[in-house]
């Protein structure tokens, strides 16, 4: 899993279009959770920190979800597979950025940690050298 932070040497960066897109898709609804992925390119800067560029933004459907209300938000399997090949395809890494309406601060919930694990195995089994988180 990722978790960009300066202190990790890794960081994402993303333009002002594709933050304002993926801000007004998250935040669209502020009773239910939103999910949005991000195609990402690398960048190794000179000093050994790594950048995430984003280059895309997937914004998920309502008709690719399986399941969403305020406390949780959940893709449809054709949908991740095509978001993952789609990043495959490009030769990019995938995050998922998903809102947490109403939970003031945003932080990773026990539950995010635990999912985003499991699909980030998932993903280094199945697509070797994509980075997921």
């Amino acid at each position: 899993m990722l978790t960009p932070s300066p202190e990790d040497g890794l960081e994402l960066r993303i333009g002002a279009q594709d933050f304002q897109r993926l801000r007004d898709h998250l935040l669209r609804d502020p009773a239910r959770e939103e999910i949005a992925f991000l195609l990402c390119g690398r960048q190794q800067a000179p000093d050994g920190r790594t950048a995430l560029l984003v280059r895309e933004v997937l914004e998920a459907p309502p008709e690719a979800l399986d399941g969403q209300s305020p406390g949780h938000v959940t893709v449809s399997q054709d949908f991740g597979r095509r978001v993952l090949l789609r990043g495959r395809e490009a030769g990019l890494d995938v995050l998922d950025a998903h809102s947490h309406p109403g939970a003031g601060r945003a932080r990773f919930s026990a539950i995010d940690h635990g999912n985003e694990a499991t699909m980030a195995g998932y993903v280094s089994r199945r697509i070797p050298g994509m980075w997921y988180g």
